[in-house]
């Protein structure tokens, strides 16, 4: 390991042992999205909770309810049209016309081609399709929306309420089985329906499979590291092969989560990453003893379509996740004529790097950081 300084001392002249440093990357696949109400129409259907398996990471959201609009449906071209509404206070709406993108998909793989649709009441909440075979089905809006053409912009965006795991002692409970007894969010929806009665609350559900090991090397190379040639291999050898198990994954998950949000009804973990309280988490020790000096944890909704936001971490907008001359040639169709990139795939790209949120922080202090190579762009929480 490094050799570092006290906290409170001056670390004197910088002295290293190893040229590189490591760090983790833990990222996400998409959100798969419910609604309350589906929780225990889903938690005893087998196909759905093969679909969830391994969706141990969920984030309780918030929005203005978005329904569609009853008298404006229509079918054309298997494919549906219409007007969402966005509630306002004294129930008031503003409409939004949408087309549907892309033709959906059964469980079994086949195209519905739509030639009916109709909402089961006046509220919206959802639309029942028909097909070709006189086959039916239940269409959420928040799924519609996700999959339409649309102008209601930030107004599909989440505010993050809570954030927690669903993994139980054998590692085998599921988000939806958690959130089914979960008194935090029956806290939420009871307070929602007194106070915010025109908003929404919807369960983003989160895989955390996979992870990469970033090493760096860069800074000050004047400074000779005082590892051997041999230990330094070693050293890159170990680092490069670090797996954790998918119970630290999902803790560190959830950890950085909070942390980088800091949700209103979460109580732990809202400052676990701060130099002095980072020693203390447990699962935090153990990067500490794989000689791991930083952590990136990535979430993406770009699937769903909206973006998260909290009043600790806004949603990104364009400008702050490109450079202007990045940005600018994304939106140069002189660019994308030379480079062969459609203006949908330029779109596709902002859309999936402002639908994300990476959440990173350092495992040292910038005293402790001084006495050893760092390079990595780890943010200060």
């Amino acid at each position: 390991m490094e050799i570092l300084a006290p906290k409170d001392e001056d670390p004197g002249p910088v002295r290293r042992k190893f040229m590189a440093e490591a760090g983790l990357h833990l990222f996400s696949g998409g959100a798969s999205v419910l609604r309350p109400c589906d929780l225990y129409q889903h938690q005893k259907n087998e196909k759905i909770r093969e679909a969830l398996e391994g969706c141990n990471i969920y984030v309780i959201g918030r929005r203005r309810r978005i329904s569609v609009c009853p008298h404006s449906l229509r079918v054309s071209g298997g494919l549906l049209y219409g007007n969402f509404r966005l509630h306002g206070d004294e129930f008031t709406y503003e409409e939004f016309p949408f087309s549907q993108k892309h033709h959906l998909f059964d469980d079994e793989g086949a195209q519905w081609n739509f030639i009916d649709a109709a909402t089961p009441n006046v509220f919206g909440h959802d639309v029942v399709v028909a097909d070709q075979l006189y086959r039916k089905a239940n269409i959420p809006a928040h799924v519609l929306i996700a999959n339409s053409r649309h102008s209601l912009g930030r107004n599909t965006n989440l505010e993050v309420l809570y954030i927690g795991q669903g993994y139980g002692q054998t590692g085998k409970r599921l988000a939806i089985d958690r959130l089914s007894k979960h008194s935090t969010l029956q806290r939420i929806l009871a307070e929602s329906a007194e106070q915010n009665p025109h908003d929404e609350i919807l369960l983003l559900m989160f895989r955390y499979e996979h992870s990469n090991n970033i090493i760096s090397t860069a800074g000050d190379f004047s400074v000779e590291p005082t590892a051997s040639q041999e230990e330094e291999v070693q050293h890159l050898m170990k680092v490069r092969d670090i797996r954790l198990d998918r119970k630290t994954r999902i803790t560190l998950a959830e950890a950085a989560l909070i942390n980088h949000f800091k949700p209103k009804y979460n109580i732990m973990h809202k400052d676990s990453f701060r130099t002095e309280n980072s020693k203390k988490l447990k699962t935090l020790k153990k990067l500490f003893s794989l000689d791991l000096t930083g952590l990136i944890v990535e979430i993406n909704t770009a699937n769903f379509g909206s973006q998260l936001f909290s009043t600790h971490a806004p949603a990104p907008t364009p400008e702050e996740s490109f450079s202007s001359e990045v940005l600018g040639r994304l939106q140069s169709p002189e660019w994308r004529r030379e480079t062969g990139i459609s203006a949908a795939e330029a779109q596709q790209y902002i859309t999936e790097m402002t639908h994300a949120h990476y959440p990173r922080f350092a495992l040292y202090s910038p005293t402790e950081r001084e006495t050893f190579l760092h390079a990595l762009p780890w943010g200060e929480s």
